[in-house]
């Protein structure tokens, strides 16, 4: 009966009140300094700020969890763009060093003889000479480059076309045989095709 009357006096309204009880045994009824009164319309803010404050603390987690991915996704990000701007700035340092090493010897080209040549005695012999000297084959591998051409068959027709004359072209072969050398045997060719 006691259990009964404790939920009553629980549950009862006095003049927009909610009643409290606190500190009484299950067997005795709570005298008037047991019973608290508290103001619903408090209560119902006491309620709803705890409920602010666990939706508040909630959507700062949903935050800070979203907030955490895009900091992940940016490393990502952020990743392949400097290995991106790494392999750009690799390229561009080996095309640097090529067109610097074009430009040292595309004044000086005092090494080479008059091109294209007209005999094969004078090829022979510009080829012989090619095995020993460093500088000339340099000189030679930048007038080549300067020819152009894409595709590797239209740069070789052109750099042979540059170093040879129709009419020593007519005296080789692309394959040797007993009457005609192979242009393949020459170290002028083993640059232009070490080139493209």
């Amino acid at each position: 009966m006691a259990a009964q009357t404790l939920d009553s006096l629980q549950m009862k309204k006095k003049e927009n009140q909610y009643i409290e009880v606190s500190n009484i045994s299950q067997d005795s009824l709570p005298n008037e300094e047991q019973i608290q009164y508290i103001e619903l319309s408090n209560v119902s803010q006491v309620n709803h700020n705890d409920t602010n404050i666990n939706t508040a603390k909630n959507d700062i987690l949903k935050e800070l969890r979203e907030i955490k991915e895009q900091m992940q996704k940016s490393e990502e990000s952020n990743k392949k763009i400097v290995t991106k701007l790494t392999e750009e700035i690799i390229s561009l340092r080996k095309e640097v060093t090529q067109l610097k090493a074009r430009d040292l010897f595309e004044t000086d080209s005092s090494l080479l003889p008059s091109l294209p040549f007209w005999e094969l005695t004078t090829l022979k012999d510009f080829d012989e000479k090619l095995f020993l000297d460093d500088k000339m084959r340099a000189q030679l591998k930048c007038v080549v480059q300067k020819i152009g051409g894409e595709e590797v068959p239209v740069f070789v027709r052109l750099a042979l076309k540059q170093i040879e004359s129709d009419e020593l072209a007519i005296n080789l072969t692309w394959r040797e045989t007993s009457e005609k050398p192979s242009i393949q045997n020459f170290a002028v060719f083993a640059i232009i095709k070490g080139l493209k």
